[in-house]
């Protein structure tokens, strides 16, 4: 019975055994499923499902996220479904495959296939990894293109996963730049557009640039492209043509721009005056066209008898230019003279026709009882222009048509002699003793007559009233009336003091901390009072003029009240004056010499002016803060002249002279920094192979001076505590100075 009992268990034992739900994978655990950011799937890799005793018709199969996987090793999801019907587990196991998907960002990725159905249950490890890459970076354009700067336009389009930590461009004359060695300016952010300008260029030179981007994978950079600076700009080269076809009132000029100064000529004539040196500011002027070449303008409504200058010019971007000055005259008129007399006598003139400035003579024949009253000529057509009578009756014709005009009067009656009035102020009357007359007992009248003529043509009674400016050189008489006519007192010229003849002269364009000095011409027996608008000038009074030492830039006005001891007449002077920013040659900095440059480093002024200077001679062209030879700098001393004024000419002033430099062929002075670039907080080597005692300092790229020290010998350690950025260490010795760049990062 026992037996059988056991026999028993053992049968129920191995049927139980038989019929247990088994799934099985191998291998078990799957790693290395690797991928590169931004790009396809990982490489699959497979692993094969077996099952024992399974139950129902199928095994579901769940891939974790970020993982995907397929039966047939293209159709691929995170679900699948594998029958079991008739034992496919069990006759023939399933190959699996598994991968990473497309796209994931940069890091570890671990995961479990779960497996579940039949019956059993089974779990896989998958496990897998996200590589960084280099970033992509384009240069999309290169704009703005002049003689010394452009702008650079790039873009990261992927940063390869991770974050980007520098981006920028880098440029050279050679090809193939490369982020730091050769020259670059970065600029913050990541993805996406940047811009950079490119300055410190040389004029007609090829320039070749990439951009870059960098993150912790390295440093990516742009395809190269090429582009060219123009050509430095200068004022266009004009000369001016002979002048013909001249007329009376008419004359033909012009030009020729033989050169447009590498800029567009938009503007060409000539221009031209009775006063040398024309301009079209102020004078006559007519253009013809634009650009090179040659040109002619018809020149209107000229004066006849009148010499003229002429000068062609031309304008371009940079300005304006003359050509040498030529000069005609016009074709004179001849003019005619009229004659008019009264009873009493006549007037015979020679010649009677006459040229402009032909010398006029007049012949009077007077009668007995009469004698000569006034002889005057004046314009035809305006009887108020008088041509001025000498003593020996001869006058100088003018340019128009004149009557000469003699009036006699007779003697009966005749009326005694008056004094000239002493000068009056305008606005005063005149203090007048009536004459001797005789018959004053038959005169119907008796009065004082002003007129603007000698001839008393036109007159005016005068009664005592004030007389302004406007009179000043009038006519003046006393007149007697009688039954038979008037008799007339001489005439004599009034003055009315106006105070003119006075003039303020003196610097009306200076600069500042220089003195200058102001007088006044006309001064006789007048006393001056003087005012200066700039309340910070020093001002010292000497007798007839002042010394005027002007402290502030800008515009100031000077004032002087004149009086007239005599008369007490009062005027007032003023004058503008310009007072320009003068430079102290104390706040200049020294001249240092890099490769074939020299320059004045650092300079924190941006709208300084600069002119080089060669052994005393101004060099040509040379006004930028830096001097360049391709070449290689001849010997010489070298200086340079600082200003923030320029005249139309390009010339500076109220600036003051650099300290020199003298290049004479020694071996430059010299400077190695390691390492470089740097990270912050890291001991930097510095070289001096000189051996000699020499002065550091570090300033940064806007000019402020951070850090400075003596080092002696040919090495030495410096510490910099400076964020990250881009800074200049300078080495000063006895032979001069040399500059380096360092990047701390």
């Amino acid at each position: 019975m026992k037996k059988q009992l056991l026999l028993l268990f053992v049968v129920l034992l191995i049927t139980v055994w038989a019929k247990a739900q088994i799934l099985t994978a191998y291998p078990n655990e799957i790693n290395g499923l690797n991928t590169i950011f931004g790009q396809e799937p990982s490489i699959a890799q497979t692993y094969n499902l077996a099952g024992q005793e399974l139950e129902g018709e199928q095994v579901t199969v769940n891939a974790p996220n970020n993982f995907e996987i397929s039966v047939n090793g293209n159709d691929y999801s995170q679900t699948i479904e594998i029958s079991v019907a008739e034992d496919t587990l069990v006759n023939q196991p399933v190959t699996l495959y598994v991968r990473l998907m497309a796209e994931l960002p940069v890091g570890d990725y671990h995961g479990i296939i779960h497996h579940e159905g039949g019956g059993a249950i089974l779990d896989v490890q998958v496990s897998g990894f996200v590589e960084a890459t280099m970033p992509t970076v384009i240069l999309t354009s290169i704009t703005n293109i002049d003689e010394t700067s452009a702008k650079a336009i790039g873009k990261v389009t992927d940063d390869g996963g991770t974050p980007i930590n520098k981006r920028g461009v880098c440029w050279n004359t050679t090809g193939e730049p490369q982020y730091p060695n050769d020259v670059h300016q970065s600029c913050s952010g990541t993805l996406g557009e940047f811009e950079v300008n490119i300055l410190y260029l040389n004029p007609n030179t090829t320039y070749f640039v990439r951009a870059y981007a960098r993150n912790s994978e390295g440093i990516a950079y742009s395809d190269v492209m090429e582009f060219t600076t123009i050509q430095e700009q200068t004022l266009p080269s004009v000369i001016t043509s002979e002048v013909t076809n001249i007329g009376m009132t008419s004359a033909r000029g012009g030009g020729e721009v033989i050169h447009d100064g590498n800029a567009n000529v938009t503007d060409r004539g000539i221009c031209w005056s009775t006063s040398p040196n024309p301009t079209i500011d102020g004078d006559t002027y007519s253009s013809n066209g634009s650009g090179t070449g040659s040109y002619t303008v018809d020149m209107t409504n000229l004066q006849p008898g009148t010499t003229y200058y002429v000068r062609a010019y031309a304008i371009n971007g940079i300005g304006i230019a003359y050509g040498e000055e030529k000069s005609f005259t016009t074709d004179p008129i001849i003019y005619n003279i009229e004659v008019v007399y009264n009873d009493g006598g006549s007037v015979a003139v020679e010649p009677s026709m006459a040229q402009e400035n032909t010398i006029i003579s007049i012949t009077i024949e007077i009668d007995e009882d009469y004698e000569l009253q006034s002889l005057s000529a004046y314009n035809v057509n305006d009887s108020t222009d008088w041509v001025l009578i000498s003593e020996n009756n001869t006058f100088e014709m003018p340019a128009y048509d004149v009557m000469v005009k003699a009036i006699f009067v007779h003697k009966q009656g005749a009326v005694g002699d008056i004094e000239t009035p002493n000068p009056i102020c305008a606005g005063d009357v005149l203090d007048l003793t009536e004459p001797d007359y005789e018959y004053h007992l038959l005169a119907l009248h008796k009065g004082w007559q002003l007129s603007a003529q000698p001839d008393f043509e036109e007159f005016i009674e005068y009664e005592i009233q004030p007389l302004d400016a406007s009179f000043n050189g009038w006519w003046l008489r006393f007149v007697v009336s009688y039954f038979w006519g008037n008799s007339y007192s001489n005439s004599v010229q009034i003055i009315v003091n106006n105070m003119d003849g006075f003039a303020l002269i003196g610097d009306n364009d200076i600069c500042t901390n220089q003195e200058s000095e102001y007088f006044i011409s006309g001064i006789e027996n007048d006393s001056i009072v003087w005012q200066v608008s700039d309340s910070t000038a020093i001002v010292t009074i000497e007798d007839d003029h002042i010394k005027v030492l002007w402290a502030t830039a800008g515009q100031h006005q000077i004032l002087a009240s004149v009086t007239d001891f005599l008369t007490g007449c009062f005027t007032q002077l003023e004058m503008d004056v310009t007072v320009n920013t003068f430079i102290d040659a104390s706040t200049l900095n020294e001249i240092v010499k890099k490769d074939n440059y020299i320059l004045i480093y650092p300079n924190p002024v941006e709208s300084y002016k600069y002119q080089w200077y060669k052994d005393g001679n101004r060099i040509e062209g040379a006004n930028y803060q830096y001097y360049y030879q391709a070449r290689g700098l001849d010997n010489g001393s070298y200086k340079v002249y600082v200003s923030f004024n320029e005249d139309t000419e390009g010339y500076l002033f109220c600036g003051a002279f650099s300290k020199e430099i003298v290049i004479n062929g020694q071996s430059p002075v010299s400077l190695s920094v390691y390492p470089n670039p740097s990270h912050i907080g890291e001991i930097i080597s510095v070289v001096n192979n000189d051996n000699e005692k020499a002065m550091l300092t570090i300033y940064a790229l806007d000019g402020r001076l951070l850090q400075s020290q003596t080092i002696v010998g040919n090495q030495a350690s410096l510490s910099l505590n400076l964020p990250e950025g881009i800074y200049v260490i300078r080495l000063t010795n006895s032979r001069g100075s040399k500059i380096e760049k360092i990047v701390i990062q």
